[in-house]
């Protein structure tokens, strides 16, 4: 068996709304960041070139594609592979609590352009008035748009704060789920 340096790897993908870093390893994908400040202004990497130049196993390369397809579709409007698990790239979540796990296992049932109150996510996880811990949960996601935490809002209809780049982005994501 091969000897790989890197345990884990990081590769930067052009969408249509920013750069997205995607880190991986040996577990999965565990941190997917919007780099907005960055503008998507840039000529789109040949990424399939960049994830063949990393020095890491094939595994780690076959996970990343997996991502990266999955960010491809998610940009064109094409929902219908979401939670499919053929489609959907492995997520190291090592890194989350059990409450943490009940949120993400709720936010799996809210389809693209819906939306649901942190204080309906805590209820549903069986933590009625927990809905500020939805928010710290939302806060420290590692894995922006996968795990969507944009599709949270607070309870009187108003958009609350995305740790993925502001309001603005949110608004944004809320509006690309809608419209296909």
């Amino acid at each position: 068996m091969a000897e790989f340096p890197a345990e884990s790897v990081t590769l930067l993908y052009w969408s249509c709304l920013c750069p997205i870093r995607i880190e991986a390893n040996s577990k999965g994908i565990y941190r997917i960041d919007l780099l907005i400040e960055k503008g998507a202004d840039e000529k789109e990497k040949e990424v399939d070139e960049q994830i063949e130049a990393l020095e890491c196993s094939p595994d780690i390369k076959i996970n990343l594609k997996s991502c990266v397809n999955w960010l491809a579709k998610y940009f064109e409007g094409d929902f219908s592979f979401l939670n499919k698990k053929e489609t959907f790239p492995v997520l190291d979540r090592s890194h989350e609590g059990q409450f943490a796990s009940k949120v993400w296992k709720c936010l799996e049932r809210i389809h693209p352009g819906q939306t649901i109150s942190y204080g309906e996510v805590a209820t549903l996880t069986g933590s009625e008035g927990a809905a500020r811990a939805v928010g710290q949960v939302m806060k420290n996601n590692k894995l922006s748009l996968i795990l969507p935490c944009h599709r949270v809002i607070r309870s009187d209809g108003s958009l609350g704060h995305y740790s993925s780049g502001g309001t603005t982005i949110k608004q944004w994501l809320l509006q690309h789920e809608s419209n296909h």
